[in-house]
């Protein structure tokens, strides 16, 4: 007779914080709504939304809400938390922001959706995790949510209003002017970067202490912004010139102005030389190779808890990223995270992947073995399966080979044999990248390095969003890439 398979516990199919809200939050009370006072005048909202349990705590979710023209820009959630804790975390925002307890849940709700829908006319989609999760926690959006009517845009008159708080990347800023441009048109939507709202003359209202860092921060954007000005009165050869002067000076010889001006300069020329129809042409293939469903990291089956079956989620979680993050500490405890999460959730590849990021950092010949072994035992686990390919690619000397390695990376994620979870897919785009770019010789053809670059950096746009981090790692790689392109044209140019 066959041994019957292991019964999973009854707490497994206890369902994740995210699918509470998804499923279950709308049941409970509205306990109170909070808003920053001064929501309308800075046409940024910070709003906070909880409800209460029957045990009397409450899950809260915060949407931070620009009124201006993008709508939900973030979003967060706690889940079943005491009125203490949440009482506290609101003394602490409140030491820098003042906020309102009175909103009622249909302004709240009325802002909320007031703003993604002027957004939307613009061509801007509400944060993932609204579209994902948050959203459902709140009331659905029908006739029987009384209707109030909350001004968007611009308080003058109306037109989109782009507030560059001193968080969006100059990417970012470039992207948002673009589609501004595109969906309202030039001249029809204003600009402020800053992280105050100006008064009428363009100064700020508030006095700021020269000894508090959000001065500096501030002052650090204006002149940043002003060295893109600069730059952009230059002649076409001038910033030839000083492209040239910045990228063969010493680092310890650049200032920080050269430092701003080499950034801003590099994507400023490099987009003279980019091709146009062959960034289309890249981006249509990327989108191709890479538009595949994700799932929630909770949704069983997955590729990410491929072997786990009869373990609470959130330990799982708890002890990866516990594992992940002793990475970073040191190496007892980094070896005590690795041997707890096996001793806790047994032989399973999600603990078998989190030791070869450990040895990926500490001990390469080891991580080698290891990554062999592990390969061969787990050859359905898409991460390993990653790892191991890319160590191929990275290591083999023959083109043919190498080639055919090249190819199986870009067909692991429509291969795979599992639904993939969205964190899986970020490292997998990584990868995908080293792969993408090398396709192109940067001493023989740098033009086509540009416009690959150019399309993977439109691509990644589209998750900034949704992970910001996931942004950040690949940034400075495309950067470095396209700085060395437009050497190699500039320098064939002068010879």
């Amino acid at each position: 007779m066959a041994k019957k398979k292991k019964q999973i516990p009854a707490k497994a199919p206890l369902l994740s914080p995210e699918n509470y809200i998804r499923q279950k939050s709308r049941n409970l009370p509205i306990y109170k709504c909070w808003i920053n006072k001064d929501w309308k005048e800075c046409r940024l909202a910070q709003i906070f939304i909880a409800r209460k349990h029957a045990n009397d705590n409450v899950t809260f979710c915060i949407y931070l809400v620009d009124l201006g023209c993008l709508g939900v820009k973030d979003t967060s959630y706690s889940f079943n938390k005491s009125l203490e804790e949440v009482e506290e975390m609101i003394m602490r925002i409140e030491e820098d922001v003042e906020m309102d307890d009175t909103l009622s849940y249909s302004l709240a709700h009325n802002i909320i959706y007031s703003a993604i829908e002027f957004a939307e006319e613009y061509g801007f989609k509400p944060h993932r995790d609204f579209t994902q999760i948050t959203q459902f926690f709140l009331e659905e959006d029908t006739d029987e949510i009384p209707l109030i009517a909350v001004e968007c845009g611009h308080l003058e008159d109306g037109k989109p209003f782009f507030i560059n708080t001193g968080y969006a990347s100059p990417a970012k800023e470039k992207q948002v002017i673009a589609q501004l441009n595109k969906t309202a048109g030039e001249g029809n939507y204003h600009f402020f970067m800053g992280i105050d709202k100006p008064d009428d003359e363009g100064e700020y209202d508030d006095e700021y202490d020269e000894d508090e860092d959000e001065y500096d921060e501030e002052e650090d954007y204006d002149e940043f912004d002003d060295t893109f000005d600069e730059l952009c009165q230059l002649s076409t050869e001038e910033k030839k010139t000083l492209f040239f002067e910045l990228y063969h000076s010493d680092d310890d010889a650049l200032t920080q102005k050269g430092v701003q001006q080499l950034v801003l300069l590099t994507p400023l020329l490099a987009k003279d030389y980019t091709d146009g129809e062959a960034v289309d042409k890249y981006s249509e293939e990327l989108f191709l190779d890479l538009d595949y469903p994700t799932v929630e990291m909770d949704e069983f089956p997955n590729s990410f808890l491929s072997g786990v079956t009869d373990k609470d989620l959130e330990t799982v979680y708890d002890y990866y990223f516990d594992s992940i993050d002793a990475i970073a500490v040191g190496a007892k405890e980094r070896k005590k995270a690795i041997k707890m999460f096996r001793d806790e959730i047994g032989d399973a590849p999600i603990v078998a992947y989190a030791e070869l990021k450990y040895l990926d950092e500490y001990n390469q010949k080891k991580y080698v073995q290891k990554l062999e072994e592990y390969h061969t035992k787990y050859p359905d686990y898409f991460l390993i399966q990653l790892d191991w390919n890319m160590h191929l690619y990275l290591t083999q000397t023959n083109v043919f080979q190498k080639n055919i390695t090249a190819k199986k990376i870009k067909t692991l994620l429509s291969e795979s044999k599992q639904r993939v979870t969205f964190y899986e897919v970020e490292l997998f785009v990584v990868c995908y990248y080293r792969v993408f770019i090398d396709v192109a010789d940067i001493y023989s053809n740098p033009t086509d390095v540009l416009a690959r670059n150019a399309a993977f950096e439109k691509y990644l746009s589209s998750f900034e969003n949704e992970s910001e981090n996931f942004f950040n790692q690949l940034k400075p790689l495309l950067f470095i890439r396209e700085m060395s392109a437009l050497k190699c044209i500039l320098d064939m140019q002068n010879k």
